[in-house]
């Protein structure tokens, strides 16, 4: 098979995928898989395509599995696709198994996702989320060879939201991420933003903008929330339905509106496009051949820049706002509204409280932890004591910090935020869900936020870009406290294996206007 992905990225060249959504389970594979099939057949002699990305349970949680529908679409079309593969209500296990499926089908071209929430949240169990950051390493190790992907969402208007994101990008980065994939947006000033961060901080490897199709159907669900942090302003909704009212239904506009950006997105430095929305074949050639159109119409970044706002004129005659308030951006110094403010007295108290008894109980240099670490080996898992320090710790640690006992604590190298809070308990950073600094899964703030804030407030923001946090290792619960001083902590492993990511890049409070 062709790994048209891997050659494109390899050479330079503007590398172009086209999205494609399995079906429930709801309806059998093969007769789900009838469409997709024939678009992979009739794009296999497309040189402008360089394959089909196949994403994870989007449609419904109960989706056909993407290895499944990746390998078919790769025997239609003899071209390797790109497989997304979401930590969403996994276990690091499972997610091995995938790889090791995707291995044998001869496909090592992986998008790694966190996932959205579940649809359905389950009440007989826990829902678990393998972090992102952690797929990366996971699929590194097992896969050394194949051509790793990752997200990120620049399409964020507060500055806790927009620098955890590029914080966390890096992080994959440094765990050994190929390339990045952009959430879908059509903000182009976030998708310019994401380019000068990245030349900032030194990270060269190529980026894809994932650029969707947007009727007006789809925009009312989104601009609703129905798609967890994906953005369709009051304005840009305004926009895609008055075009709805032409004959042919908005399709020429939103067709040329897509192939604008395309161009855009090359103007700018992105490596290739990921296109979304689009169903046949009829409907990408077009979309490519529009881009070709603008492209030889607009030979400059200004001509460019001119057409765009040309085509995101409201038909009241202003431009469509594509940003919601607050509206940050890093690099303006006048959209700065939605900047970090700083935590609340009780928080940063509660955080040098913590971080100080850390110190002088938990640092491997001080006489209370020489003294514990041999009792604490010398106490039986299950016994009588040991069930009586994991009340102890539950007792204090609980209504300081919503502590869920997981029994590996990673308090300090989280600005003593318990990860564990967080709906996907995501310990590296947040996922791309959140919107003003509020978290998908219901009306409560996003804890990477908070942790953010914490994080400025006692200038180490670079902590946030650098430090991996470890994942809690099977089994989970029983006292921290125990497992830490008798040497069973994710912070024990990771100064075993070394999973500190050296960065040498300069502290990110000199990028941009960030102080």
């Amino acid at each position: 098979m062709e790994n048209r992905l891997r050659e494109a990225l390899k050479g330079g060249r503007f590398a172009i995928t086209v999205e494609v959504v399995p079906a429930s389970r709801d309806r059998a594979l093969e007769e789900s898989l009838g469409p997709a099939l024939t678009l992979a057949g009739a794009l296999a002699d497309e040189p402008r395509v360089a394959g089909l990305s196949v994403t994870d349970r989007v449609r419904s949680d109960d989706d056909h599995d993407p290895v499944r529908v990746a390998a078919a679409l790769a025997r239609a079309s003899g071209i390797v696709p790109v497989v997304h593969l979401s930590g969403k209500d996994r276990e690091p296990d499972q997610l091995a198994l995938s790889l090791g499926a995707l291995a044998e089908a001869g496909l090592d071209n992986i998008l790694c996702v966190t996932g959205d929430r579940l649809k359905a949240v389950p009440a007989d169990r826990p829902v678990r989320y393998v972090d992102s950051v952690d797929a990366v390493r996971l699929t590194r190790w097992l896969l050394p060879s194949a051509l790793i992907g990752a997200g990120v969402s620049p399409f964020k208007y507060t500055e806790e939201e927009s620098l955890n994101q590029y914080f966390k990008m890096a992080k994959k980065h440094a765990a050994g991420a190929d390339f990045v994939v952009t959430q879908i947006g059509w903000d182009m000033r976030k998708l310019a933003e994401l380019i000068r961060y990245r030349r900032e901080r030194g990270l060269d490897q190529p980026v894809m903008a994932n650029l969707m199709l947007l009727p007006a159907g789809v925009a009312r669900r989104i601009h609703k929330g129905g798609v967890p942090g994906v953005v369709v302003t009051d304005d840009l909704l305004a926009l895609v339905e008055f075009e709805a009212q032409a004959p042919d239904k908005g399709r020429a506009a939103r067709l040329g509106r897509l192939a604008l950006q395309i161009v855009g997105a090359q103007r700018l430095g992105y490596a290739g496009v990921q296109l979304s929305g689009l169903a046949t074949a009829e409907d990408v050639r077009r979309a490519l051949d529009l881009a070709g159109e603008w492209s030889s119409r607009l030979p400059t970044a200004d001509e460019w820049r001119l057409a765009w706002d040309e085509l995101m004129r409201l038909p009241t005659g202003g431009a469509a706002r594509l940003d919601p308030p607050p509206g940050y951006f890093l690099f303006d110094a006048g959209a700065r509204a939605g900047a970090a403010e700083a935590p609340p007295a009780h928080l940063r108290r509660r955080y040098m409280a913590l971080r100080a008894a850390h110190g002088a109980i938990f640092h491997r240099a001080s006489p209370v932890f020489r003294l514990l670490r041999p009792m604490a080996r010398r106490v039986p898992a299950g016994s009588r004591l040991a069930s009586w320090l994991e009340r102890l710790e539950r007792l204090i640690k609980e209504p300081l910090v919503g502590c869920q006992m997981c029994g590996h604590c990673r308090l300090p190298e989280t600005f003593y935020v318990c990860p564990e809070t967080c709906p996907k308990g995501l310990a590296n950073g947040p996922c791309g869900g959140s919107s003003g600094n509020i978290c998908e899964a219901g009306e409560r703030e996003c804890i990477h936020s908070v942790l953010y804030r914490l994080a400025k407030a006692a200038g180490r923001l670079d902590a946030l870009e650098r430090a991996l946090v470890a994942p809690v290792p099977e089994p989970r619960g029983g006292s921290s406290w125990l497992n830490y001083f008798a040497g069973r902590s994710p912070d024990a492993a990771q100064e075993a294996d070394g999973r500190r990511l050296p960065h040498p890049a300069p502290p990110p409070e000199r990028i941009g206007q960030v102080k």
